[in-house]
C-alpha cells in the first residue's frame, strides 16, 4: 500500500510557507491549506502557489467555495462538517478526505469511501498542550478499517519508531517545515513499512 505524506500548513499564509511547500513538493502527496485568513488572502496564496507547485497536490481545508473558485480537485473536511455526504453526492469528481477523532466518524468516512482520514493526535504535541494523545486501542481499531488512515500529531524522528505500522502515512505541521527532519522521518517510515 502506498504511504501518504501530507503536509498541513501553519495558520498564516506566508512566503516562507510557500517556499517550503515548493521545496518539498516532490516528497509529499498533498498539502492541506489550513489557513486562518480571509478567503481573498487564501485564494491569492493559491494563485501564486500554482505557478510553482502541482495543482493536484493542493488540498483546500473545509471551504468548498475556495475549492471551486480556484479550480481545484481536493478538499479536506473537519470531523464536524455536517454536509459531507451531500457534498460527495453532488461532486463525485472531487477527492475528499476528513479529520476524525472517533471510531464512529472513521466508520462513516469508510462508508463514504473517502480518499483518506487524518487521525490524531498520536503523540504529545505542542499544538495540543495538556491534551493527552488518543488512546492506543482506538488507533488500532481505526487502522483496522478499510480506509487509509494517516497519523497526525507529535510525529518526529524520535517518535516515528513507535508509530503503529498499520497507519497509511504521516501528516504534520512543524515536521514538514523542517526539510531535514521530514526526510529523515520519511526514510525511516518507508523502511519500517516495507519490512513489516
Amino acid at each position: 500500500m502506498k504511504q501518504l505524506f501530507i503536509m498541513i500548513t501553519p495558520s498564516i499564509p506566508s512566503t516562507d510557507v510557500m517556499h517550503q511547500m515548493i521545496n518539498i513538493k516532490d516528497e509529499i502527496d498533498g498539502v492541506i491549506l489550513r489557513f486562518e485568513s480571509s478567503e481573498e488572502e487564501i485564494i491569492d496564496f493559491i494563485n501564486r502557489l500554482c505557478l510553482s507547485f502541482p495543482k493536484d497536490k493542493i488540498i483546500v481545508h473545509n471551504n468548498p467555495k475556495i475549492l471551486f473558485k480556484c479550480g481545484l480537485h481536493r478538499i479536506h473536511f473537519k470531523e464536524n462538517y455536517s454536509n459531507i455526504k451531500t457534498f460527495i453526492n453532488n461532486h463525485p469528481e472531487i477527492i475528499v478526505s476528513q479529520s476524525v477523532h472517533s471510531l464512529s466518524s472513521a466508520q462513516q468516512a469508510e462508508a463514504l469511501e473517502l480518499s483518506f482520514i487524518l487521525f490524531g493526535h498520536i503523540f504529545p504535541t505542542t499544538s495540543k498542550p495538556g491534551l493527552p494523545p488518543r488512546a492506543h486501542d482506538l488507533s488500532i481499531d481505526i487502522t483496522n478499517l478499510n480506509i487509509p488512515v494517516v497519523a497526525l500529531g507529535g510525529i518526529n524522528s524520535s517518535t516515528i519508531n513507535k508509530l503503529n505500522t498499520k497507519f497509511s502515512g504521516v501528516a504534520g505541521i512543524r515536521l514538514f517545515m523542517n526539510t531535514q527532519e521530514f526526510l529523515k522521518v520519511k526514510k525511516e517510515w518507508l523502511l519500517r513499512t516495507t519490512i513489516s
